[in-house]
């Protein structure tokens, strides 16, 4: 019985994710936000992979609906997780479309240069704009 109830369980949340991407790729971004919620009382695993991918996805959600705070909300809690390294690039475009952390944002690409970050050119061209 326990087994039967874990591959439920399973299947509702690969369905869930499933519905949360499909919304997002249509860009009924409010769909996925409604789906991705769903995500954490689903999952009974929801270890730190787990929220990194969530967030990660919140995160992308929010800055797709130009919700910049809350996407550098969900971003900061990624921290440990495979999506780390994106999360900091998107952060520090999530900054950029607040109207006070353009400061905060030039310190983020300086970060992601100075870690030899995948996107370290096109930080370095973001800030050569931004001066």
């Amino acid at each position: 019985r326990g087994e039967e109830d874990l591959s439920s369980l399973e299947t509702q949340l690969n369905e869930t994710w499933k519905n949360a991407n499909e919304s997002y790729e249509q860009g009924d971004y409010e769909a996925a936000l409604n789906s991705l919620e769903q995500i954490p009382s689903i999952d009974p695993n929801f270890d730190i992979q787990s929220r990194g991918g969530y967030y990660y996805h919140l995160g992308l959600i929010y800055l797709k609906s130009e919700q910049p705070r809350q996407a550098i909300e969900a971003f900061e809690q990624v921290q440990g997780s495979s999506f780390d390294s994106d999360a900091q690039w998107y952060k520090a475009l999530s900054l950029l479309l607040t109207e006070n952390d353009v400061e905060q944002a030039k310190a983020e690409f300086q970060e992601l240069i100075s870690d030899n970050h995948p996107k370290s050119d096109a930080a370095a061209a973001i800030l050569k704009q931004l001066k």
